[in-house]
């Protein structure tokens, strides 16, 4: 009997309690807005402790305390929807104020569409018409240059030299080929002499012949 009096004290307590706190959220949540700021769990928590009375034993209330009650969340998350449709609602209706086409019709509307619908087919022909424009300019300004005998002469002549040049680093076992990676290394340190794309312009025939198996 005494433990059951004992339970009804602590939930008449609890309910007293809460039904004050709900109060402070509500005081809290109404200062908040008459300030003209942001509804959520951490400013009213913060409010709480700056206007809560001790004369009325009120006490601030913790961000955990906030969200962990149903009543209290329940407040603040209705508080901060209204606000947020508050905000839109202004918003929307600025925009609408403020814009040049409120008071256009359908009609204007449709004929803006078309007529911007026009200028974007304009500007796709004009675009096609300077690209054309640009590959014309563009391969006059770059003709291609002839070259002459005397460069042909001199290319095949270098030509030779450097194949000679890599074969007699081979028989030398100074440097060896790497088919892997088709690339002429120093025997020794593993060092590249030469990349594979210049490998395979002056080494061409005989890099090919290995290759094979030849």
């Amino acid at each position: 009997m005494v433990q059951k009096i004992k339970n009804n004290n602590l939930a008449e307590y609890r309910a007293f309690q809460e039904e004050k706190n709900k109060e402070l959220v509500l005081k809290s949540i109404k200062y908040i807005k008459s300030l003209n700021g942001i509804i959520n769990f951490s400013t009213v928590s913060q409010v709480t402790y700056d206007i809560a009375d001790p004369l009325k034993n009120e006490k601030g209330l913790t961000l955990a305390g906030l969200s962990k009650n149903k009543l209290y969340r329940s407040l603040i998350e209705k508080a901060k929807l209204s606000q947020n449709i508050d905000i839109n609602l202004k918003s929307n209706r600025s925009f609408y104020e403020n814009s040049s086409n409120s008071n256009m019709t359908v009609a204007d509307i449709k004929l803006q569409l078309h007529e911007l619908r026009v200028k974007n087919v304009n500007l796709k022909m004009e675009n096609k018409i300077l690209s054309e424009q640009m590959k014309t300019l563009s391969f006059v300004s770059n003709p291609v240059e002839t070259v002459s005998d005397d460069m042909l002469k001199k290319y095949k002549f270098l030509y030779q030299i450097c194949s000679n040049l890599i074969s007699r680093l081979l028989e030398l076992d100074v440097a060896y080929i790497d088919l892997e990676r088709t690339t002429l290394n120093v025997q020794i340190y593993d060092d590249v002499i030469l990349q594979k794309e210049a490998l395979e312009i002056l080494y061409k025939d005989k890099l090919n012949e290995l290759k094979n198996g030849n």
